[in-house]
């Protein structure tokens, strides 16, 4: 070939079909492994040349991770109350995580600081998520649930953070047990 190039033509994975023409081109495999990548140039004159080159296509792929629990007792109504987990890349090493919270239990009034976060990396440092939380008004009573994290570039890695909280009983409650309790031992 002497000529300009005019034309250029790529066939990213082997099978005899263009994939993409141009100079400059960007093309994304579905999954990892070995193709056959050719190149098919032509110049004004008319002549043609083809070039190929084996390619290997290695995914780096994040693993969400999530550590802790949360856990809260005798916590009166409405009381703010506070804990913490932690979220981590545990894949490929040079792979990043952006992660989510997508769901929480829908009792009580809670907040996430962060709640979302990008690029996590295997050698970084576990992220602490702040997690506050207003109890609910009920008196007495037990709440359960759990906080759904997702990595947001594979909705199918995901981990969860069990959630409980016990709200107090009143002084008067308190009072009419220890009545109760008393006059069962002296048989009053």
């Amino acid at each position: 070939m002497d000529g300009d190039i005019t034309y250029r033509g790529w066939d990213f994975n082997g099978d005899g079909r263009f994939d993409d023409y141009g100079k400059e081109v960007v093309y994304e495999y579905p999954e990892a492994g070995t193709y056959n990548v050719y190149l098919v140039v032509q110049d004004n004159d008319g002549h043609t040349d083809v070039i190929g080159k084996e390619v290997t296509v290695t995914r780096y792929t994040p693993d969400l991770d999530c550590e802790g629990s949360l856990s809260w007792s005798n916590v009166k109504p409405g009381e703010e109350v506070y804990g913490s987990f932690t979220v981590s890349n545990i894949g490929d090493a040079n792979s990043t995580l952006n992660w989510r919270i997508i769901s929480h239990p829908t009792w009580g009034n809670w907040t996430f600081t962060p709640n979302m976060g990008y690029n996590l990396k295997p050698s970084d440092s576990p992220q602490t998520i702040q997690v506050k939380v207003i109890a609910p008004k009920e008196r007495n009573n037990g709440f359960t649930g759990t906080i759904k994290v997702i990595n947001m570039d594979n909705p199918n890695d995901y981990d969860t953070i069990d959630v409980s909280l016990l709200t107090s009983k009143s002084k008067i409650d308190i009072f009419y047990s220890l009545r109760y309790i008393i006059q069962s031992i002296f048989h009053l």
